[in-house]
């Protein structure tokens, strides 16, 4: 007799104790290895007065300086996390709720879909600010935008974000290469730059869609967790010692010219504008872009 096995139960599960079924529970959650990748917005750039106090331990930049300018990366869009096994039972959902709660993971309630969500909000030293192609010529003259008032006044600003890793699409290396002066300038924190070579940010859309359809598709793609992979590429790591770039070999990703339009650059660009800095920690590293 011909039967079905696509929805087969164990209906033996809740019989198991309940070390094994909490153990169950917690490897079908969601996998957060790899950075994951915030999506540049207008609007983070946010000039204040320094706070009382500030300036202690700080540089006497900021001592001197009339305005802070900073990166306000809590406005950038949250990722959604996909947990669903808090509809499965009560013990599935505290085994995520906890874990949820330990990852930074918070519940919001989503307006367009009438429901609460699982979102995972920007953290500076794990996360990576990924900049798109149509946003880089927008990323480098906001924060000039935001400071040309206090230039006219003579006044100063000081700036020293959080933002330690960003991501950029592959083809800034031939048409946006003066973003990394802006990065280093805006970011005196960054360590590492990912040159995402996959630049596919999702799925491709129904050809015949409708208007609306391929809105409710965008809509979606721009809050799902994209990551880097854990493929280890040829990387590009500063040698704060011998004042110079040195290549770590890897796994091949990406073209042979995009690897000779980054060791170029980085001879007469990068490494010319690091050798009158300080810099502790400072990688170029060509990835993969995955869900």
């Amino acid at each position: 007799m011909a039967y079905s096995t696509r929805h087969r139960a164990f209906h033996l599960f809740p019989c198991l104790p309940a070390e094994l079924r909490l153990q169950i529970w917690r490897e079908t959650l969601p996998d957060l290895d790899g950075v994951t990748l915030h999506g540049y917005k207008k609007g983070c750039w946010d000039l204040r007065d320094p706070l009382s106090g500030e300036s202690e331990g700080e540089s006497s930049a900021l001592g001197r300086a009339d305005k802070i300018l900073d990166f306000r990366h809590e406005r950038l869009d949250d990722v959604y996390i996909d947990m669903p096994i808090v509809f499965v039972n009560r013990e599935a959902r505290g085994t995520a709720l906890s874990w949820a709660r330990a990852q930074g993971i918070k519940m919001d309630f989503n307006t367009d879909k009438g429901c609460h969500v699982f979102v995972l909000p920007f953290n500076p030293w794990q996360d990576a600010l990924f900049i798109n192609s149509h946003k880089l010529e927008e990323f480098c003259i906001e924060p000039a935008d935001r400071l040309a008032g206090l230039q006219l006044r003579g006044q100063s600003a000081y700036s020293n974000p959080e933002i330690t890793q960003v991501a950029l699409p592959h083809t800034a290396l031939t048409s946006e290469m003066a973003v990394f002066y802006d990065l280093i300038h805006w970011f005196p924190r960054l360590q590492v730059v990912y040159i995402i070579v996959d630049i596919e940010i999702g799925p491709t859309l129904p050809k015949f869609s409708s208007t609306e359809e391929r809105a409710r598709h965008k809509e979606r793609m721009k809050h799902q967790r994209w990551k880097t992979s854990q493929t280890q590429g040829h990387s590009y790591v500063w040698d704060n010692k011998d004042r110079k770039f040195v290549r770590h070999i890897g796994t091949p990703i990406g073209f042979r010219s995009m690897y000779r339009e980054i060791e170029d650059y980085l001879a007469v660009g990068i490494a010319k504008a690091f050798a009158k800095r300080d810099v502790e920690r400072f990688e170029i590293r060509p990835v993969l872009m995955v869900l």
